[in-house]
């Protein structure tokens, strides 16, 4: 119907006998269309019966002429042939109508999830001199739509043909449905349809010998691929992860790590998140000069070897495939490679590889895919489509600025510089209560610091039963760069209570350690200045949260 008379105004109207027969009346589609009175193009009915009325006229106008012996009844043959001449000429008028206007024909094919992969190419480099950068490029999406074409679709092209009497060589196009995007996608026209948001989905039958009947095979299967790019935003999508090498401390220089760290939600535009789903592969290529390698960490690993070509230095690959994450928020956002070498690692050497990373969510903001009938209809048994999104990253790492490392633990009682830092402070007349927590962490998260977990333990009721004991462990990190400096929080105390439940005295114990790697002088102050500030924090909260002594 059009859309003056839409489908308010369907009652009543006059039904289409275009489809009958496609054996699409079981089917969630299978609704006769109707049609509005202004726009009726029903397909008439073959004047068959009117050309063979014609001819039984025109032979009776013969017997009578034979019989009689008289050419007095040429009257009824020539009305006989112009009868059927007539019929026969409007038989063919509505034939070539019927051409013209048959509809496409409809399929019923069973349809895949649909897969989404958009990629996000980037570039991470650590230059010579410690300058680590992150670069992207525009991102890219495919939309794969698998379907699969059946013994009753092959029926369905047999009884349109039938229907419109089409020759079996005749070019046949087919239409399947629509393709409906859910979410505020923002990427170029990827589906070449007026609205980018509507993919119709047709095909033609010549290409599928099953649906012309000259394969004996039970199924054939369409598929259709939608490629796109995704619009760039004024400022490029930050990379939700970071790569750095380090050499492993008291290991002769022969263990490399290389840290890959991530955000549990990538905020790639507003309202649009990745969360990470497994990293798919990361190949490094190091110096052959490093000799073999004696030990792996992870699964799925494969090495090999790269001559020198064109001057360029030989090289020997590892390589991580499909290696898990740990998604529970109180695990670290991290995954370590490590590998050990039969020689020292040379300083001052170039690391090159690859990393793909694969996140659930879209960047440009696509939630879903919805698929529709030929003639209507959402399909509900349609299984969630399967989005994606992959970041590629090509990485050169130089190691000129990586130091064999070591961990500063603060405070630290072998250290002469540590004697001034107290591991625990107790701060008298504090209640270790969650008002006390809340207003810690706060203070601490407006530093930048990152508050990775903070768990309690359930109350326990002390030596007398007005006292209850409190425990809360604290957890999180601070960026340096790209090196992180982790910091642990342990904050015991006792509540009194006193017939009220609200505390009326209590006494609150801090211990406080902060580690990091260390590579030189520098990061190792930074280190302990971590551990000042933090403690300086916790005391100026918990010291302003000291209850009133009485006179």
């Amino acid at each position: 119907m059009c859309e003056e008379h839409g489908p308010a105004e369907r009652s009543g109207r006059r039904s289409s006998a275009e489809f009958a027969g496609l054996d699409l009346k079981d089917t969630p589609c299978g609704e006769t269309p109707a049609h509005c009175d202004d726009h009726r193009h029903t397909v008439p009915r073959p004047l068959t019966w009117l050309i063979w009325s014609g001819a039984v006229v025109a032979f009776t106008g013969i017997l009578l002429i034979v019989v009689f012996r008289t050419w007095r009844w040429s009257l009824v043959l020539a009305l006989g042939l112009a009868v059927a001449l007539i019929a026969s000429i409007l038989n063919r008028q509505r034939d070539d109508a019927a051409q013209r206007n048959r509809p496409v024909l409809p399929l019923l094919p069973r349809f895949d999830p649909v897969e989404v992969i958009e990629v996000l190419p980037a570039r991470i480099t650590l230059d010579a001199q410690g300058h680590y950068q992150a670069e992207t490029e525009a991102a890219t999406g495919r939309m794969t739509i698998l379907a699969t074409f059946g013994a009753r679709d092959r029926d369905r092209v047999r009884r349109y043909r039938e229907r419109y009497r089409l020759d079996r060589d005749l070019g046949l196009p087919f239409h399947l449905g629509f393709a409906v995007l859910r979410g505020p996608v923002a990427f170029t026209s990827a589906l070449g349809a007026h609205d980018p948001a509507v993919a119709s989905l047709d095909g033609h039958v010549q290409s599928f010998p099953l649906l012309t009947g000259d394969s004996d095979s039970v199924s054939a299967q369409w598929r259709k691929e939608h490629t796109y790019e995704v619009w760039r935003q004024p400022a490029a999508p930050a990379l939700p992860i970071t790569l750095t090498p380090s050499l492993v401390h008291a290991a002769g220089r022969r263990v490399l790590d290389l840290d890959l760290q991530w955000s549990w939600n990538a905020t790639e535009r507003a309202g649009r998140r990745l969360a990470i789903h497994r990293i798919e592969r990361l190949q490094l290529a190091v110096p052959l000069a490093w000799g073999d390698v004696e030990q792996v960490e992870g699964r799925n690993v494969a090495l090999g070897r790269v001559q020198a070509l064109d001057g360029q230095e030989a090289t020997q690959t590892i390589t991580w495939s499909n290696q898990p994450v740990m998604t529970a928020r109180d695990r670290s956002p991290r995954h370590t490679f490590s590998v050990r070498f039969e020689r020292p690692i040379e300083a001052g050497s170039m690391l090159r590889g690859r990393v793909e990373v694969e996140f659930r969510g879209a960047l440009s903001g696509l939630e879903g895919v919805d698929l529709y009938y030929p003639l209507g209809h959402r399909r509900r048994e349609q299984r969630a489509a399967s989005i994606t999104t992959k970041v590629v990253a090509d990485f050169e790492l130089s190691l000129a600025r990586v130091r064999y490392q070591d961990v500063r633990v603060v405070p630290d009682g072998k250290r002469p510089e540590d004697a001034a830092r107290s591991k625990t402070v107790v701060f008298g007349d504090v209640v270790p209560d969650h008002h006390a927590i809340i207003a810690v962490t706060n203070a601490i998260s407006e530093q930048g610091y990152y508050v990775n977990r903070v768990l309690e333990n359930p109350p326990r009721t002390g030596a007398q039963a007005n006292r209850v004991n409190r425990h809360w462990d604290i957890a999180g990190r601070l960026y340096r760069g790209v090196y992180p400096i982790d910091f642990h929080l342990v904050v015991n105390g006792e509540e009194v209570l006193d017939g009220d439940i609200r505390a009326q005295a209590g006494s609150t114990e801090a211990r406080l350690t902060v580690q990091g790697a260390f590579a030189n002088p520098d990061m190792e102050e930074q280190v302990a200045g971590v551990w000042d500030q933090l403690s300086d924090i916790i005391a100026e909260q918990l010291q302003e949260r000291a209850l009133p002594r009485g006179d």
